[in-house]
């Protein structure tokens, strides 16, 4: 379902509630209008509500950059007129500095193969997965790849996760006790029951003025939410912290 948030109605002052759970009556309320798919346009802000993704309860706002686009979920299934939205954040094409607010979807899978349970690319091939040995190209030193995707059949579900910031600074996050994030079972972070800060660094572009492209590192660090499944929840030790770098090139256009 997509929503428009519309302008509120005149009204002399808020209905006030005296107590929780009380039920606000009153005339002429702040309301959004539902929206139909056929009426956004680029540009617009809107906000969506629902959960094509399999997340709970999620609202999202954005600014839409694209409509009629496809999309293949994790299973397969295409699903048709998905309308797109552009992060935000902010781009220095001097420096090529950025920052930028991201929400990510983090599939699920239960692969139930504790030697590789994302599956890698070694020596050329795929070890694991639908595309078991066929010809990969390993990516970072953890040896995953696009080339090499979980059975989809294993897919449980998808996690909203808050990147904010994307930074091609330094991503830091904090805690005296080690808890990093609200519900975190277990002190610390990636294994070290110590760990009191997580830190990844990012690298900026340099001047973007030529319109090439540049070599870019961005860099995170954020909480990772519960999955509802004991059991996933239980082997991963969510919720938790997280921390992503991702390498590429930066172009202006």
């Amino acid at each position: 379902m997509n929503a428009s948030v519309g302008e509120p109605a005149a009204h002399p002052r808020p209905t006030e509630v005296d107590h929780p759970g009380a039920i606000a009556e009153g005339s002429r309320l702040p309301f959004a209008e539902l929206g139909e798919f056929a009426s956004p346009r680029a540009g617009q802000r809107v906000v969506a509500i629902g959960n094509p993704f399999g997340f709970q309860s999620t609202v999202s706002a954005g600014v839409i950059s694209a409509i009629g686009c496809s999309l293949r979920s994790a299973t397969g299934r295409l699903i048709e007129n998905v309308i797109q939205t552009d992060a935000s954040g902010t781009l220095d094409q001097t420096t090529g500095a950025s920052s930028t607010k991201l929400p990510l979807a983090s599939r699920v899978h239960v692969t139930s193969n504790l030697a590789s349970p994302c599956p890698k690319c070694v020596g050329g091939t795929c070890n694991a997965g639908p595309n078991v040995g066929k010809a990969c190209t390993a990516v970072g030193s953890l040896g995953t790849t696009l080339d090499c995707p979980p059975d989809a059949a294993k897919y449980i579900g998808s996690l909203p996760v808050n990147i904010s910031p994307l930074t091609t600074g330094t991503a830091t996050m904090t805690a005296a006790d080690g808890n990093f994030c609200p519900g975190q079972m277990s002190a610390g972070a990636f294994g070290e029951g110590t760990a009191k800060r997580i830190a990844e660094s990012g690298m900026p572009a340099g001047n973007l003025g030529d319109h090439a492209a540049h070599p870019s590192k961005l860099a995170a660090v954020f909480c990772i939410p519960t999955t509802g499944n004991a059991g996933v929840d239980g082997a991963a030790d969510l919720p938790g912290p997280g921390a992503i770098g991702l390498n590429g090139d930066a172009k202006a256009q």
